[in-house]
């Protein structure tokens, strides 16, 4: 059983639909049913949802059958860090420009005032 069919029994096995399964996660309907679908592939974030939101659940269990998905959960975690790092990195850039922009404002107003 892949992870997409360990998410379909799992939501039945709590007899709730996907909607609810979604919203009780922190998700919409539509990601779930894409999973379960196989459209889109789990993410660590899910996953992680998914055991804070039931802490009884062994996540293992999800991803042990199949080391593609986890394979691929890795290289989409890995892949999304590097994204956060590159724009942390553009942040952090223009907000040292715009320190450096005040502190000459700064400095232009006070010769002003003199």
């Amino acid at each position: 059983m892949n992870i997409s069919e360990k998410t379909f029994k799992y939501i039945n096995d709590l007899g709730i639909s996907n909607a609810e399964f979604g919203r009780s996660i922190g998700v919409s309907r539509a990601v779930i049913n894409n999973i379960i679908n196989g459209h889109n592939k789990m993410t660590l974030e899910i996953l992680q949802k998914i055991q804070k939101a039931y802490p009884n659940i062994d996540i293992n269990k999800f991803i042990d059958d199949d080391v593609n998905d986890f394979i691929y959960v890795q290289n989409h975690t890995n892949k999304a860090g590097e994204e956060h790092n590159e724009v942390l990195k553009k942040v952090l850039s223009d907000m040292s420009k715009i320190a450096d922009l005040a502190e000459k404002y700064k400095t232009l107003n006070t010769n002003k005032t003199q």
